[in-house]
């Protein structure tokens, strides 16, 4: 089935979310950085009041937080 793409509102890629990462200081993101990214942009932009820029900058500084052992209770369930 084809996608319309009057139909689509919003995409994030990966390249959107390497340059967030580029302007807070982060390279060579993880899968749990665009993972994180994703959701943040989901629960936190869907009303309009916070920006997918500022999502994706608070997901990627989460993650490296997480990364660094500082918030162990939100590493993902494997």
């Amino acid at each position: 089935m084809a996608i319309n793409e009057d139909d689509i509102i919003y995409v994030l890629t990966k390249e959107d979310v390497d340059g967030v990462a580029k302007t807070i200081g982060l390279s060579k993101l993880t899968h749990e950085h665009y993972r994180m990214a994703q959701k943040y942009i989901q629960s936190f932009c869907g009303d309009g009041a916070y920006s997918w820029e500022n999502a994706i900058s608070d997901a990627l500084k989460d993650v490296e937080e997480e990364l660094r052992g500082e918030y162990p209770d939100l590493k993902p369930k494997e």
